[in-house]
């Protein structure tokens, strides 16, 4: 039968390695257990959902939809800035996103199959601008064989001015 052992429990010199002689060794200390978490299992988001009131908290029942432009996904709400693909639209113009795929407002969350129907995202162009340079070099050694590539994206900057789903307006002509 094997022994697993919790290596949480073992002891750990301080200071310097083990491998020194035991007259230079430093004193002994037994490690208390830690409870260690990853960004995977934290648990921050539980935790201030059962602490704290929806008040309290106002970005944990925010409205946000995930959008799809230039091949990318991004998660949006009222107010963020966003950094997407070149668009062929100036400053200060509005740009529209109709590629809607989620929607969530505190706990009702709409989705579409793939697309949710006359959902749109209204956002306000700030800039057009360039991002940070991007440098590929490749070597192979020995071949005196070395090739530099770089490129810089193109990209315009959005903020987003609102969030509209369109369901409302299909319930009321459903009404009448």
């Amino acid at each position: 039968m094997a022994v697993r052992v919790n290596r949480r429990y073992l002891p750990r010199y301080q200071g310097g390695a083990v491998s020194k002689p035991p007259n230079q060794r430093r004193k002994l200390v037994w490690t208390a257990p830690i409870l260690v978490y990853s960004t995977c299992q934290s648990r921050t988001s539980v935790e201030a959902c059962a602490a704290f009131s929806p008040e309290a908290l106002p970005f944990l029942t925010m409205a946000y939809a995930i959008i799809k432009t230039g091949g990318r996904q991004y998660r949006v709400a009222e107010g963020d800035t966003i950094d997407v693909d070149v668009l062929e639209v100036e400053p200060g113009k509005a740009a529209t996103f109709g590629e809607v795929l989620m929607y969530a407002d505190g706990d009702k969350l709409t989705h579409g199959d793939p697309l949710i129907s006359g959902a749109k995202v209204t956002g306000e162009v700030v800039e057009q601008r360039k991002d940070k340079k991007i440098i590929a070099y490749k070597f192979k050694r020995r071949k005196g064989y070395h090739r530099t590539v770089g490129h810089r994206r193109k990209l315009t900057r959005v903020k987003i001015k609102s969030i509209n789903v369109g369901a409302k307006k299909t319930a009321a002509k459903k009404s009448e």
